[in-house]
């Protein structure tokens, strides 16, 4: 990816905030980003990666809740999987 754009999406980007910097992502991974939208980043297999037989899961969702108990609850309910501080 050339330089110059690189640069015009981070002059953009709020500082700390990975969903506004993932404008245009790149990698290589397991994974590839499907949609990023609102506090959510949807993630899903990467069928070119070298070892996707052993790739897992079809979908992950990151959910970034900023209140501790809306994500407790969240969880008592079924809808997420993990909380991280």
């Amino acid at each position: 990816m050339e330089k110059a754009t690189v640069e015009s999406h981070y002059k953009n980007c709020s500082k700390g905030n990975l969903v506004i910097c993932c404008i245009v992502p790149v990698g290589a991974g397991p994974y590839k980003v499907q949609e990023l939208k609102g506090g959510d980043a949807v993630l899903v297999r990467n069928a070119y990666y070298w070892d996707s037989a052993n790739t897992k899961a079809e979908k992950i969702i990151f959910s970034f809740i900023t209140e501790l108990e809306d994500a407790a609850n969240q969880m008592v309910e079924g809808n997420i999987d993990i909380i991280d501080e």
